[in-house]
C-alpha cells in the first residue's frame, strides 16, 4: 500500500533540505499532483524549524500570482507539519545556467515575471529575502515561478512575524544578500530588489557579480565593492538592461526603484524593444501535470546540490545577530581537503573541526633578549589569527576569563592556565609556543594541547639563524601548527607572510606590541609615541600606520589622512581583517556613516568575538546618525566580549542609548550596583534627571563639585544647571552658569565656555531679560564664527550641533543675517555626517522660517529629519506647522517631544548642550495645552495644562509661560 501523508497519497521523496523533506503525491480527491514538503522529524532545533515552516506557510498562502508557487494546504502529521503546495515542471534557473548564459530576450522576459510576483508579495507586506537562481523553476513554456518563502518575512508587524531574527539566526544567501542585510541593518523590498538584480546579472553573463573564492570575500564584494557592468561580460546585452541591473545592485537602498512594480514595467520595455513577440502566460489557476521536476521549497532547491557533497558552498551563509540584529557569526568554507582529514588524535593528523575554538597562549621567551618578550608573542597571535580554519579566540575574551578565574588580567596563558580557559570556553585545542637559543641559533617550538586528555598531541620546531631569520621561521611553525590543526596548504598558502603582515624588524614589532598595550590601557601619549618608534625603526609597518591614524582622527585629520593613506598603500601588508580596520577608519575621517557601520558590520561579523567592530557599529550609529536602537544592539555585543577595562565604557555607551529610547527607570539599579559605580556617576545622574529623582541626581552632583579634577567640577555644574532648569528654576541655572563659565574660562576650555555661553542664553530667554540675553547671543555668535573660521576641515571634535543651536536662537531673537554667514560655513563642514547634516538642514529651515516662507522650511525641516531624527528638528518643525495653521500635525510633532524625554537628555552630550531640549519638552506639554484649545478640544489642553504647571511648580517667578498656564487652567477646570 501506499505511503500516505495526510489524505496525500506519495509517489516518492525527491529530496531532503536542511529544514525539510519533499515529495511528489497525488491528491485524489481534486485528482491532481501536488508537492509536500515535511519538516523532518529528527531535525535538531525543530521548534526553531517548525516557526520558520509555518511562517512560511502563512505567507505564501496570501500570494496569488502566476508567477509564484501556490499553496493548496497546511496541516499537522504526528510531530511533523505539511505544507501542500503546487506541483510545477521544470527545471530550476541555476540548472538552466548550467548550459550557458540566457538569451538578453529571454532574460528580461523571466525577470519582469519575476519582478511582477514580487511586486505582488510586496504589496502584502511580505518580503521573500533569498531570491536566487535557485530559487526560480523554469516551465517548459518557458515561464518563471518565484519557489521558497521560506525565508519570508513581513514588512509590516503582524500576526506573520515570527520573530526569528531575535533567535539569533540570519539566513540568506552571500552572494545575493543586499549590503543592509549583511550589516544587520534594516531590510525592506529593495532588498529584494538587490536580489533581483543578483539574478538577472547571472542569468545575463552567467557569472555572479559577486562570488568570490569564499564567503570572506564574497561578503566584502558584496559590501564594498561595485560589479563590473553586466554589457561589458557580455556585448549583446542591451544598454538599457545593463543599466537596470546596476541600478538593482546599488549599495544605498535609496538608489535603487522604488517598487518592483517599476522594475517589471522596465523589463516589459526592453522586452518590447528586443522583440515584438508575445509570449502567452498561463492563467492563475493552471496546474501542470507530471514531468521532470517538482517545485522545490525552502532548502530542498537543488536535488544535485543537495545530493552533493560540497553543497553548502552555494546555499546560505550560517549567521548570527549582533545585538538582537543580523551579523556574520561563521563563515563556510569548501570542505577540508582529504590531506587534512582523518581519523585520530591529533598527532596522528584528526585535528579539529570546521571553526571549532581554540586558545592561542603566552609564546614564552625562555632567552635572555627583551625584545623577544612581546614581540613574538604578538607575531605567533597574528600568524594563527590569519587562519579561516580554526576560531581564534580573542585576547579580550581571554582577559575577560583570566578575571572570571580571578587571576591578574596580564597573566601569561602558559600550559595548565590555557587548559582552564579552554575547558571554561570550549575550545577544543591549546596552542603554545616558546622560544629557545644556543650560541645564535634561536629554537621556535609550537605545540598543540588536548584540554580534555592534557596531552601533547602534535609539537613542531624550527631552527632561525640571527634575529632576522626569526619571524619568517615562526611562520613555518605556525603554519605547521595549522596544518595538523586540519587547516588545507591551499588555504594555508592564500594567507599573507607573516614577515609582510607584521615586520621583520623585532624592535619595531615590540614597540608596536606596546604601543597596543598602552593605548588599550588608556596611556594614549605613551601608546602613540611607542607607534612613531615602530615606524621609525620600519616606515612600511602597515599596521603601525593604521593604528596612529585611528587615534588622530579626532585630534588631528591631517596626520589621520597620512597614517591611513600609507596604510592604504601598504594594504599587501595587511591582513583581510586588517583592511576593513583601516577602511573603517576611513570612512570615519571621511563622515559616511552608512559606508563606516557597513564596514564595520563585517569587521564584526567576521569577528563576532572581537570587541572593535561591535563597537565601532555602535559608536557610528549613535554618534553619527541618531540610531539608538541599532546602536544599543551592537553595544550589547561589544560588552559581551569587551576585555575588562573595556567594560565601563561599553557600559556607559549602551545605558545612554537605552536611556534615549525610553528606558531611564530599567537601567538605573543595574548602574547603581555597578563595582564601577563612581566612574559612571555621570551618566547615572543623567537618568536620575530622566526619572525626575531630583534628590538622587543633587546627591551626585553635591560630591563632584568638590572633585580633584575641574573637569570633573565643570560636568557637575553642568548637570547642576540642568538640575534647576528641569524644574523651571531658571535663577538658579543662570547663578550656576555663570560659576561654569567662570571655570571654564580659567582653564582656558573654549568649547565648555561655548557651551555655558549657549546655557546662559536658554535661561535668560526664559528669564525674560532680553538685553542680557543678546550681548550673550552677539558673543556666542562671534566665538562660533572664530572657531569655524579656524577649522580648514571637518573634525569630529568640532561642537557643530552646538554651534548650530546658537545660530538658530540668533535667528529667532536677532534676525538671520549672521546666521545665514554661519551656515554657509558649516555646510563646507558638513561632508557626510549624518547628525551634523540634520542640525544645518534644521537651521536652514529656520532661517526659511524667520522669513515667513513656512512650507520651504517644512520641507526643509522634514530633509533635515531624514537625514537624522533629531530633537531639535522635530522643535522647529512643530513650531513652523502652528505657523501654517496645521494644528492636528503641530499636535503630533509636540507629542514626539514629549514621548522622548530620553533623547533630549542624550543628544547634545557631548556638547553639553541638552538644556534647550529639556526646555523645550517641559514647554511641549504648554504648547500641547494651547493646541488642543484651539482645536476645542478642552479636556485634553487641561490635562496638558496642568502637567506643565506640575513640572514648573517651583519656577522661578515671573516665567511667562508658567503664569498663562496658570490662567488658562484657572478659565478651563471647573
Amino acid at each position: 500500500m501506499a505511503e500516505m501523508i495526510g489524505p496525500y497519497r506519495v509517489e516518492e521523496r525527491l529530496g531532503v533540505g536542511g529544514m525539510g523533506e519533499v515529495y511528489k503525491a497525488f491528491d485524489d480527491r481534486l485528482d491532481r499532483w501536488v508537492a509536500i514538503k515535511r519538516i523532518r522529524p529528527d531535525k535538531e532545533a525543530a521548534s526553531d524549524h517548525r516557526e520558520r515552516f509555518q511562517r512560511e506557510a502563512r505567507a505564501t498562502a496570501r500570494l496569488n500570482h502566476p508567477s509564484i508557487v501556490h499553496l493548496y494546504d497546511i496541516f499537522q502529521e504526528g510531530e511533523s507539519d505539511c505544507i501542500v503546495m503546487e506541483y510545477v515542471e521544470g527545471r530550476t534557473l541555476d540548472k538552466l545556467l548550467l548550459e550557458g548564459k540566457l538569451t538578453p530576450l529571454k532574460v528580461a522576459r523571466l525577470g519582469e515575471e519575476i519582478a511582477s510576483g514580487l511586486a505582488e508579495a510586496h504589496s502584502k507586506g511580505i518580503l521573500h529575502r533569498d531570491l536566487k537562481v535557485e530559487n526560480i523553476i523554469v516551465t517548459p513554456e518557458g515561464h518563471a515561478k518565484i519557489l521558497d518563502f521560506g525565508l519570508a518575512k513581513p514588512m509590516l508587524r503582524g500576526d506573520l512575524d515570527a520573530g526569528l531574527t531575535g533567535k539569533g539566526q540570519l539566513v540568506g544567501t552571500s552572494r545575493a544578500m543586499a549590503p543592509e542585510y549583511v550589516s544587520g541593518e534594516a531590510v525592506d523590498h529593495r532588498s529584494d530588489l538587490f536580489s533581483l538584480g543578483v539574478l538577472l546579472y547571472e542569468a545575463s553573463t552567467g557569472h555572479s557579480p559577486f562570488k568570490s573564492h569564499n564567503t570572506l570575500a564574497t561578503l566584502k564584494q558584496v559590501m564594498l565593492y561595485h560589479q563590473t557592468p553586466a554589457q561589458q561580460l557580455n556585448p549583446q546585452i542591451p544598454v538599457e538592461l545593463s543599466d537596470l541591473i546596476d541600478v538593482l545592485l546599488a549599495k544605498d537602498p535609496a538608489e535603487r526603484p522604488h517598487h518592483a512594480d517599476d522594475v517589471a514595467r522596465d523589463l516589459r520595455t526592453v522586452v518590447g524593444h528586443l522583440s515584438s513577440d508575445t509570449v502567452p502566460r498561463p492563467s492563475s489557476g493552471a496546474v501542470l501535470t507530471d514531468g521532470s521536476f517538482l517545485t522545490q521549497t525552502a532548502t530542498a532547491t537543488s536535488l544535485d546540490l543537495l545530493s552533493s557533497r560540497r553543497w553548502w558552498m552555494v546555499l546560505a551563509v550560517v549567521m548570527v545577530a549582533v545585538l538582537g540584529t543580523a551579523a556574520l557569526m561563521r563563515w563556510l568554507q569548501p570542505t577540508p581537503s582529504s590531506e587534512s582529514q582523518g581519523a585520530g588524535v591529533i598527532a596522528q593528523g584528526r585535528g579539529i573541526k570546521l571553526h571549532e575554538k581554540i586558545v592561542v597562549g603566552t609564546f614564552e621567551n625562555r632567552t635572555d633578549e627583551t625584545v623577544l618578550d612581546d614581540s613574538l608573542d604578538y607575531a605567533f597571535r597574528v600568524g594563527m589569527e590569519q587562519s579561516q580554519f580554526a576560531q581564534v579566540l580573542p585576547n579580550t575574551q581571554i582577559r575577560a576569563v583570566l578575571e572570571r578565574m580571578q587571576r591578574d588580567l596580564d597573566t601569561p596563558v602558559d600550559r595548565e592556565i590555557g587548559i582552564e580557559i579552554c575547558r571554561r570556553e570550549g575550545a577544543k585545542a591549546l596552542v603554545i609556543g616558546s622560544v629557545d637559543k644556543i650560541g645564535k641559533t634561536y629554537t621556535m617550538t609550537g605545540t598543540i594541547i588536548d584540554p580534555k586528555s592534557e596531552a601533547s598531541t602534535f609539537s613542531t620546531s624550527e631552527n632561525a639563524e640571527g634575529q632576522d631569520n626569526i619571524v619568517s621561521v615562526l611562520e613555518k611553525v605556525a603554519q605547521a601548527i595549522r596544518t595538523n590543526l586540519g587547516e588545507s596548504l591551499a588555504e594555508i598558502e592564500e594567507t599573507r607572510a607573516l614577515e609582510k603582515v607584521t615586520t621583520s624588524n623585532l624592535e619595531a614589532l615590540k614597540a608596536y606590541t606596546l604601543g597596543v598595550a598602552k593605548i588599550s590601557s588608556g596611556d594614549d601619549d605613551e601608546g602613540v609615541q611607542l607607534f612613531e618608534q615602530a615606524l621609525k625603526l620600519d616606515p612600511e609597518f602597515a599596521m603601525a600606520h593604521a593604528k596612529l591614524g585611528a587615534y588622530w582622527v579626532y585630534f588631528d585629520p591631517a596626520k589621520a589622512v597620512l597614517h591611513l593613506d600609507e596604510a592604504q598603500r601598504l594594504s599587501d601588508r595587511l591582513t583581510d581583517s586588517e583592511k576593513l580596520y583601516v577602511q573603517g577608519w576611513v570612512a570615519r575621517l571621511r563622515s559616511t556613516p552608512d559606508e563606516e557601520a557597513r564596514i564595520w558590520s563585517l569587521l564584526s561579523a567576521l569577528h563576532p568575538n572581537e570587541y572593535v567592530g561591535h563597537n565601532n557599529v555602535g559608536l557610528s550609529r549613535w554618534f553619527f546618525q541618531n540610531r539608538f536602537e541599532e546602536a544599543a544592539q551592537a553595544f550589547r555585543e561589544a560588552q559581551r566580549v569587551a576585555a575588562p577595562e573595556h567594560q565601563v565604557l561599553i557600559q556607559r555607551r549602551l545605558a545612554y542609548c537605552q536611556l534615549a529610547l525610553g528606558q531611564g527607570r530599567e537601567i538605573l539599579g543595574p548602574l547603581e550596583e555597578s563595582a564601577d559605580v563612581e566612574l559612571l556617576w555621570q551618566l547615572i545622574a543623567d537618568v536620575q534627571l530622566y526619572n525626575r529623582d531630583y534628590a538622587g541626581q543633587r546627591a551626585w552632583i553635591e560630591k563632584k563639585l568638590v572633585a580633584e579634577t575641574w573637569a570633573d567640577q565643570q560636568r557637575a555644574r553642568f548637570r547642576l544647571a540642568n538640575y534647576f532648569t528641569d524644574q523651571g528654576k531658571f535663577d538658579r541655572a543662570l547663578e550656576t552658569i555663570r560659576e561654569t563659565e567662570k571655570l571654564t574660562a580659567e582653564n582656558e576650555a573654549v568649547d565648555e565656555w561655548l557651551a555655558s555661553r549657549f546655557a546662559a542664553i536658554v535661561v535668560l530667554e526664559q528669564l525674560g531679560d532680553k538685553e542680557e540675553m543678546l550681548r550673550d547671543l552677539g558673543l556666542a555668535m562671534d566665538e562660533a564664527q572664530r572657531i569655524l573660521v579656524a577649522a580648514s576641515e571637518a573634525t569630529e571634535s568640532l561642537p557643530l550641533p552646538l554651534l548650530a543651536l546658537i545660530a538658530k536662537l540668533d535667528v529667532r531673537n536677532a534676525g538671520t543675517e549672521a546666521a545665514g554667514q554661519l551656515l554657509s560655513q558649516m555646510n563646507a563642514l558638513t561632508s557626510g555626517h549624518a547628525i551634523w547634516k540634520s542640525y544645518t538642514e534644521m537651521l536652514a529651515g529656520e532661517l526659511l522660517s524667520a522669513q515667513g516662507r513656512y512650507e520651504e522650511a517644512a520641507i526643509q525641516l522634514k530633509q533635515a529629519l531624514s537625514s537624522a531624527e533629531t530633537f531639535h528638528a522635530h522643535e522647529s518643525l512643530a513650531r513652523v506647522y502652528e505657523h501654517l495653521g496645521d494644528t492636528e500635525a503641530a499636535i503630533a510633532e509636540y507629542e514626539w517631544l514629549v514621548r522622548n524625554r530620553g533623547r533630549a537628555i542624550v543628544e547634545c552630550l557631548q556638547d553639553n548642550c541638552q538644556i534647550l531640549s529639556i526646555i523645550d519638552w517641559n514647554l511641549a506639554h504648554y504648547r500641547l495645552g494651547q493646541l488642543f484649545e484651539s482645536a476645542g478640544r478642552v479636556e485634553e489642553a487641561i490635562s496638558h495644562y496642568r502637567r506643565f504647571v506640575e513640572l514648573w511648580s517651583g519656577a522661578t517667578e515671573g516665567v511667562t509661560a508658567v503664569e498663562e498656564a496658570r490662567q488658562r487652567l484657572a478659565e478651563l477646570s471647573p
